[in-house]
Order: structure tokens, then sequence, then C-alpha cells
């Protein structure tokens, strides 16, 4: 977790992490984003956004969705899947200025 860019962009903070298969189901990526949320706004971050999460990955998808993360943009082909081939990646996005949300 910390800023996704220095400079005029540094109120925006970025995260990264995933989920091992076996504990998939178990809250852990309801608790990790929450962690995060909770931390940047802690930190005075006006926003978070996600930069790079694989469009096939429908788990992760609809995780940051429910966490109130909109998809604001779309890499076409970005990411080498090892069994779709070339997939495209988000862009999920949060304001994180308005009243504290569950996740």
């Amino acid at each position: 977790m910390g800023r996704n860019r220095p400079g005029p962009a540094a109120h925006v903070a970025n995260a990264s992490f995933a989920t091992h298969p076996d504990a998939r189901g178990r809250g852990v990526a309801r608790a990790l984003v929450g962690h995060a949320k909770d931390w940047a706004r802690g930190q005075g971050f006006r926003a978070m956004q996600f930069n790079f999460v694989v469009s096939t990955n429908a788990d992760a998808v609809h995780s940051w969705q429910k966490a109130g993360f909109a998809i604001v943009g779309r890499l076409p082909g970005a990411f080498l899947h090892p069994r779709h081939g070339y997939v495209d990646a988000l862009v999920m996005f949060h304001d994180l200025t308005g009243a504290a949300d569950d996740a």
C-alpha cells in the first residue's frame, strides 16, 4: 500500500494483493481491502486505485466492486493469461472522501 503516483497525484493510494486459491471464500479479500481503505483514509488519501485487475479474475472484480470500486479504465490485452491468452486488465477506483462503507 502506498501512493499511486508522486507529486500532484499523491492523494490517491494504491494497493496490490492476492488471495491464495485455498483461502478463497473465507473473507480474506474483504479483510484486506477493508484494511487498505482504512489505512489510506488514516494516511489522508482521498481515493484509492487498483491499476491492474485482470479482467478474467471475476472473483477479484466482484470483490472490489462490492467494496465500492468502479471500473474506470480498460487496458486491452495487457495481461498474458496462462490459459486464456491476452486478456484485458482493469483500472478500478474508489473515492474515499465520502462516508465510510462496510468493506
